[in-house]
């Protein structure tokens, strides 16, 4: 897919937002082991969120 207008920011902007995103990975990954596995929901508040359908038996093609 092909753009039709390329993307308008300066070396100096564009970098600057590098530079923080990397900063925030950085210290996710120092303070993810701080972080709980699972949230506290039960599993019937879960199934509401996310519905009971069941995945098929059999997939289809990508094509």
């Amino acid at each position: 897919m092909k753009r039709k207008t390329p993307i308008q920011i300066d070396k100096k902007t564009f970098q600057k937002i590098g530079y923080e995103l990397i900063d925030k990975v950085a210290h996710f990954m120092n303070i993810i082991d701080e972080k709980p596995v699972t949230t506290n929901k039960s599993n019937n508040e879960i199934a509401s969120l996310i519905g009971t359908t069941s995945f098929p038996e059999n997939g289809i093609s990508a094509d």
